[in-house]
């Protein structure tokens, strides 16, 4: 997947020189050259997308009088890049509206966070029912060694991918328990920093992948503002030297709610999309918070579902209060439209989790309890096709213990 398109021009660059140099003196060669050089400057000024290269090339071919000495190397030049480049991502607004541009085109994610990376004999059945479920794009939170497989799978089903590079946390929390010191461990972070360029270097040309999520949830699991502004710096260099790899592709950081913003501003500048965990309303409520620190960025919501156990009320006995299946229903179906859809300066949602479990975060927050659907499957159905259940959210009413 890493075929580099700017060898392949300088072989067409070279053939065509010669070309021209057998059938016509010197100085029309250079000249003839320098014209066709004028040609795929304007091909690539109208877009630089693989469509209207592709087009190009079909026009082309269709029409014999283009296939002479000047159109001819635009042409195959044309399909060269139609072939070989990766897919081109953009963050644009376009009157007030922020989007990412695929190729071109507006993409709005209507995504998951995506579970079954390891069950790799299965993707085709995992992204067939994403499909299903309107879903246009995973979420992981990091790579392993069947990165190249799920990536492949998902270019194959026509879904984009949100890939993530894991940044260790600063204390045990929710995720990893992990204790890593950014004042300290420098070797740990030289460890972080070449995993992070080399799974750039090794899948920046997927066209599959739609951005990059670097880190997720370092600054709430991070104790001290010292070690956090250590983490912030480590993040920018990352970010970075991810910039000047690949120019293809925006960068996201992910953090629970607004905790990151302050410090991404001030010291990661080269963050071009803000990653954003919300449950509940309070996804709804981000666009201001956005707003009201004058910050003019986008956001994507990486996790989204409905409010989770760590915001809940506790009932008499201490006990925390599981939503009903009604709700976690209703926080997806109607949260969408309410909360994110409407928003001008979100680019969509990563609902969590598409995935399945027999412990208690299955029924509270997974699509899959025991290998069974939950509302939340269909939930993410309604929301991004607006299709109701094939199978309807059983609801009970009332519940009474009768004495004998």
């Amino acid at each position: 997947m890493q075929t580099p398109a700017l060898k392949g021009f300088g072989v067409f660059l070279i053939y065509n020189v010669v070309c021209a140099s057998q059938h016509h003196s010197t100085s029309r060669a250079f000249f003839g050259l320098l014209w066709h050089l004028i040609d795929i400057l304007q091909v690539i000024l109208i877009h630089f997308n693989r469509k209207q290269f592709l087009n190009l090339y079909l026009y082309g071919i269709n029409n014999p009088v283009l296939m002479s000495i000047k159109s001819y190397f635009t042409i195959y030049l044309a399909l060269f890049v139609c072939v070989l480049s990766s897919a081109q991502t953009r963050v644009q607004q376009n009157n007030g509206q922020w989007q990412f541009m695929v190729d071109g085109e507006a993409f709005k994610v209507k995504g998951a966070t995506f579970g079954y990376d390891e069950d790799v004999d299965n993707y085709d059945n995992y992204f067939e029912e994403l499909k299903f479920l309107g879903v246009n794009s995973i979420r992981t939170w990091g790579t392993g060694e069947n990165t190249g497989a799920l990536l492949d799978a998902a270019e194959k089903h026509n879904i984009k991918v949100m890939l993530g590079i894991w940044m260790r946390h600063g204390r045990p929390g929710a995720e990893a328990d992990d204790s890593f010191d950014y004042l300290e461990n420098k070797a740990g972070m030289e460890e972080m920093y070449n995993n992070a360029i080399s799974v750039v270097k090794a899948y920046k040309d997927h066209p599959a992948l739609l951005l990059w999520g670097v880190g997720n949830e370092v600054y709430i699991n991070t104790a001290t503002d010292e070690e956090k502004l250590a983490y912030s710096k480590f993040l920018e260099r990352i970010c970075s030297d991810i910039q000047a790899l690949d120019k293809n592709h925006p960068i996201a950081s992910v953090e629970a709610w607004t905790f990151g913003l302050d410090w991404w501003e001030k010291y990661v500048p080269s963050l071009d999309v803000y990653g954003l965990n919300s449950y509940g309303p309070g996804a709804g409520m981000l666009s201001e918070e956005l707003k009201k620190r004058e910050i003019d960025k986008a956001y994507v919501i990486t996790e989204f579902g409905v409010m989770g156990a760590w915001d809940r009320p506790k009932d008499e006995n201490g006990i925390t209060q599981e939503p009903d299946d009604e709700q976690k229903y209703n926080a997806i179906a109607k949260g969408y439209p309410d909360w994110i859809d409407n928003k001008d300066n979100c680019l969509g949602v990563y609902v969590f989790h598409y995935g399945n479990s027999d412990e208690y975060v299955g029924p509270w927050l997974l699509t899959h309890f025991k290998g069974k659907t939950r509302p939340q499957y269909w939930a993410i159905r309604e929301a991004y096709t607006g299709k109701k259940p094939v199978n309807q959210v059983p609801k009970i009413s009332e519940f009474q213990i009768l004495k004998k």
